[in-house]
């Protein structure tokens, strides 16, 4: 189905055609693409969306490292972590794993828009260049720390959110501990 989608935008009937798949099923596969941003829709038609470069393989590896580590923290503590790519000041997401603690707060939709929003946390990490900590700035009911750290394949970027007032200082340790077992896992992997 990838190399049948063009850059242009093309229609379920045509991507049919081309690949000899029903066209009920390429419309249904386009459809779990688009949940996931690799294809978007425009007015009926398809094309590749910004979640395509999430399929880089450098950037399975890492999210393939760090899923275990992100659900045994998140699993720990009830956090939510979310693990992103930074190249060239933009957040993509790689790994999330949804905290307990926020049942009845946040929805996973509004998370990601708290943790992706330009006054988020990973943003002024990623431009501070150090950790950093959000107390209910970007959303009221939640806080979070975000720390940048850089891979042999780029910058990434680590979030840790909480309800409002649960209090964060006590894991940034454990947050930096996290960032060093993923790059010495990088590390083996790349070498």
């Amino acid at each position: 189905l990838h190399d049948a989608l063009p850059i242009y935008p093309v229609g379920v009937t045509r991507l049919a055609a081309e690949t000899g798949i029903p066209k009920t099923t390429v419309h249904r596969l386009l459809e779990q693409l688009e949940r996931e941003s690799v294809v978007q829709r425009d007015r009926g038609k398809w094309t590749f969306g910004p979640g395509l470069s999430e399929l880089d393989v450098r950037r399975s590896d890492l999210a393939g490292v760090a899923r275990p580590r992100l659900r045994t923290a998140s699993l720990a503590t009830g956090a939510s972590l979310f693990l992103y790519d930074a190249t060239e000041n933009r957040l993509t997401p790689m790994s999330r794993e949804y905290g307990s603690r926020f049942a009845n707060i946040l929805g996973p939709a509004e998370q990601r828009q708290v943790a992706e929003g330009p006054g988020s946390a990973a943003f002024q990490a990623l431009r501070s260049g150090r950790m950093t900590v959000e107390y209910g700035t970007s959303h009221q009911d939640s806080s979070c720390l975000a720390t940048p750290f850089a891979l042999p394949s780029g910058e990434a970027v680590l979030t840790f959110g909480l309800p409002a007032g649960s209090g964060l200082e006590e894991f940034k340790r454990p947050l930096d501990r996290i960032v060093r077992l993923l790059q010495s896992d990088m590390r083996r992997l790349e070498s």
